[in-house]
């Protein structure tokens, strides 16, 4: 077996996990309607010079809390869409699924901002169809003020304007302007707007880099611009670094260590530093092909971190010593709960396709008796844990 702490990552390991292009088809089904989603989302389909266009807009607000975020989407195939989701400065990707009249969305993680709602949106959330719009794309404002026009014209403009990030629905263009509804809860308004007072579809260059290439660099040691960059994309918990970076301010170590498991399968180890006679970490999925559904992992015998700041999606913080073997295609972590390593946990996971699966799960209660050093059973002889060892 091959201690996870000492694992280097080679180029061809990368090379084959960024390998597969990130290019898009036109689905085989007719697009879905223009309209309204639910209460909560909006979505324009179009056609331009690069086939399907998806553009749109989510917005929720409960319990004093506001989400809201701008899509844009390509087709890929089988009636999947790749997205890419903009709040305030954050950009996720993403993937939907089209079916009649229904659209579900798969994150990896929620947009900076709509934290409060992170368990809602990482479930896979569907949006059924509930008015059909002739809208052509959904856009925001880009400009401190942006006037309507009555007509098309310069000369037509009217005392009624927009300002940056408000939303609007094209359904018409002509020349250099659009024929838009102003997207609120309240009256609505409508008429023509100038076409360069609206944002780029794809939102501004960090959207375009991380649409045309999603996932940082990762090079072997990990640097601290890599794990600043993989944080912006993954968002793991303060806690994790804040402890992180109080036991390695001043070097350059930056705690990521990339887990290959050939080309179907990697995890991406990330270190939250020592506790006190074992380390912490957190595991990352990223499937091959699907770059922008990697995400930070929960694991059973570990619950999520919940309630931390800057949380966008639930995540284990693992305790102890994990190895890795991988010929058999599994890892394994001994979590202890006490120093002397007497009890605690201990489990195998199976790497699946689609993530970890937990095969087995023992566990020796810190009240057992008191055994020598030499009486003391491994942890692989430790009693079967009594819940249900499915993967979670």
């Amino acid at each position: 077996m091959t201690v996870v702490r000492r694992w280097s990552l080679g180029l061809r390991g990368w090379v084959v996990l960024l390998g597969t292009a990130l290019t898009w088809a036109a689905p085989a089904q007719a697009l879905l309607p223009s309209g309204q989603y639910g209460p909560q989302l909006r979505l324009a389909l179009d056609r331009d010079e690069d086939g399907p266009l998806l553009t749109g807009l989510y917005e929720r607000s409960e319990d004093g809390s506001h989400c809201r975020f701008a899509l844009y989407g390509r087709p890929l195939t089988d009636g999947q869409w790749k997205l890419l989701l903009a709040a305030g400065d954050d950009r996720v990707l993403g993937r939907a699924q089209a079916g009649e009249a229904r659209w579900q969305m798969q994150l990896a993680r929620a947009p900076r901002g709509c934290e409060a709602f992170h368990e809602s949106l990482t479930a896979a959330p569907s949006f059924e169809l509930t008015q059909s719009q002739d809208w052509r794309q959904i856009r925001l404002i880009d400009s401190p003020r942006a006037h309507f026009h009555e007509r098309p014209t310069a000369q037509a403009q009217r005392r009624a304007y927009l300002v940056r990030g408000d939303a609007i629905a094209i359904s018409d263009d002509q020349d250099a302007f659009v024929l838009a509804l102003y997207l609120t809860a309240g009256r609505s308004t409508d008429g023509w707007l100038a076409r360069d007072a609206l944002q780029p579809l794809t939102f501004d260059a960090l959207g375009e880099q991380r649409w045309r290439r999603p996932l940082p660099g990762l090079s072997a040691p990990a640097t601290v611009q890599q794990r600043l960059a993989w944080r912006d994309w993954l968002d793991w918990s303060d806690d994790c670094e804040a402890r992180f970076q109080a036991q390695h301010a001043g070097d350059q170590s930056g705690g990521l260590n990339l887990l290959s498991f050939g080309a179907t399968a990697n995890l991406l180890r990330i270190s939250c530093g020592s506790l006190a006679y074992q380390e912490s970490f957190i595991y990352a999925w990223l499937p091959p092909g699907r770059l922008e559904r990697s995400q930070l992992l929960t694991l059973p015998g570990y619950p999520p971190d919940l309630g931390e700041e800057r949380l966008s999606s639930a995540h284990s913080t693992l305790y102890g010593l994990d190895e890795v073997d991988r010929q058999r295609g599994e890892i394994t972590i001994l979590t202890r709960y006490r120093g002397a390593g007497d009890c605690g946990q201990w489990q195998r996971y199976d790497i699946a396709a689609d993530g970890p699966v937990l095969r087995e799960w023992r566990e020796r209660a810190c009240d057992a008796p008191l055994l020598d050093d030499e009486n003391l059973p491994l942890p692989q002889e430790w009693p079967l844990h009594t819940t249900d060892t499915d993967p979670s």
